[in-house]
C-alpha cells in the first residue's frame, strides 16, 4: 500500500469517526418509566403520560438535549436501564441499586401508604406492626431500606403483580391483608373504581425521594451534572412547582388523565 492510499484511508477513517460522533450526539437521550403508575407514570394511548414525564422534558428543554420517555412495566424497565441502553426515572435509591446506578439528583418524592379494607384495619406505627400479613405489591419495586429488610427476613408475605390496580382488586376479594401502593396512585384507585370498603391508614409508610438513574457502565455521570443543574433553575425560578401543581390541579381523579391539556 503506497503512502497516498495510506493517507486516504486514514482520512476516511477519521472522518467517518467524526461523524458517528456528531450522529451520536444528535439522537435524544433514551429514558424509560413505569407503564402502570398513574398520575405520575404511566402508558396512555401509546406513550409514556404523567407528571414524571413532563418533568423530564422540562428539564431536558432547559438543557436543549433532546429526550424520548418511554414507558413500561417496572421490572421490564429496570432490567432495560440495568443493560445501560436506557436511563429510568422514578426510581428510589437502595444499597443494592447504588452499586449499580449513578443518581441524579431526587426529582420529586412519592408519599407511600397502607391501604386495607376497613372491617381489618390495624395500628400501624412501624414496619413491625405488619408482621404476619399478606401484602400486595408491584414487582421489581423498592418499599424503603426497613421494608425491604424485613421481606426479605419473612416478618410478612409479599405478592407481587405489575399494576396497583390488581392489588386493589385482592384487597377487595380478601386475598390481601393490606397492600401499598404512592398516595397518588392509590387515590386514583379509590376514586375510579367501587372501592368504598377500603381505606388507607393515617401513618404513611415512607416518604421517598425518587430520581432519575443511569447504568454506571453507560457513564452518564456529565449527563447527571447538568441534569442536577437545570433541575436547580426550574426550583430557584419556580417553573418546577408551576409544573406540579398545574399537573396535579388538572388530574381527573376518575380516569387519572390530565383534565384538560397541560399546555
Amino acid at each position: 500500500m503506497n503512502t497516498v492510499h495510506k493517507a486516504t484511508l486514514i482520512c476516511f477513517f477519521v472522518i467517518t469517526i467524526c461523524f458517528s460522533g456528531f450522529t451520536h450526539a444528535g439522537e435524544p437521550i433514551r429514558i424509560v418509566v413505569d407503564a402502570y403508575n398513574p398520575p405520575n407514570m404511566y402508558l396512555h394511548d401509546g406513550r409514556a403520560s404523567g407528571l414524571y414525564p413532563i418533568l423530564l422534558e422540562a428539564i431536558f428543554k432547559h438543557l436543549e438535549q433532546d429526550v424520548s420517555v418511554d414507558a413500561a412495566p417496572w421490572k421490564r424497565a429496570m432490567d432495560m436501564s440495568a443493560q445501560g441502553t436506557v436511563g429510568i426515572a422514578g426510581i428510589y435509591k437502595t444499597p443494592q441499586r447504588l452499586l449499580i446506578y449513578d443518581y441524579s439528583d431526587p426529582m420529586y418524592a412519592e408519599l407511600l401508604l397502607v391501604f386495607v379494607k376497613k372491617e381489618n384495619t390495624f395500628k400501624f406505627q412501624s414496619v413491625h406492626d405488619l408482621e404476619g400479613k399478606k401484602i400486595g405489591t408491584i414487582l421489581g419495586w423498592s418499599y424503603g431500606e426497613e421494608f425491604d429488610s424485613a421481606r426479605s427476613q419473612n416478618l410478612f408475605k409479599t405478592e407481587a403483580v405489575n399494576r396497583d390496580r390488581l392489588n386493589f382488586k385482592k384487597l377487595m376479594d380478601g386475598r390481601l391483608d393490606c397492600i401499598v401502593a404512592s398516595k397518588e396512585s392509590g387515590l386514583h384507585e379509590l376514586a375510579s373504581s367501587n372501592y368504598s370498603d377500603i381505606i388507607q391508614l393515617k401513618k404513611p409508610l415512607l416518604n421517598n425521594p425518587v430520581y432519575v438513574a443511569f447504568a454506571q457502565h453507560a457513564k452518564k455521570k456529565d449527563l447527571l451534572i447538568q441534569f442536577n443543574a437545570a433541575l436547580k433553575t426550574l426550583k430557584k425560578t419556580g417553573e418546577y412547582d408551576r409544573i406540579v401543581e398545574k399537573f396535579m390541579n388538572g388530574v381527573d381523579f376518575r380516569t387519572f388523565a390530565p383534565a384538560e391539556s397541560f399546555e
